[in-house]
């Protein structure tokens, strides 16, 4: 998970969204990025620890979640195919 240190705000990235049995996939844009957390599009500025927003920057995962048995991670750095692939858009 090395391109994980090299996240920048602004990045595109695919992430995963896992629960209920399922994996969906999707496209969003990183806001901001400190020592430990990535912290994904929509968090305007609740850069918190207990924020829904926020990602582990060592493993790629969610860290608080929306509902229980679900989570999110953070799988690459968005390539010009995904950014092209229609299934990916939100």
């Amino acid at each position: 998970m090395d391109f994980l240190k090299k996240i920048e705000a602004g990045d595109v990235v695919v992430r995963a969204l896992t629960g209920g049995g399922i994996t969906t996939y999707g496209l969003l844009e990183i806001e901001h990025v400190d020592d430990n957390a990535i912290f994904i599009e929509g968090a305007d500025g609740d850069y918190a620890k207990d924020s829904v927003y926020r990602f582990s920057r060592k493993t790629g995962r969610s860290e608080n979640n929306y509902a229980p048995g679900f989570y999110s991670t953070i799988i690459r750095v968005a390539t010009k195919e995904d950014l092209e692939d229609e299934s990916l858009m939100d």
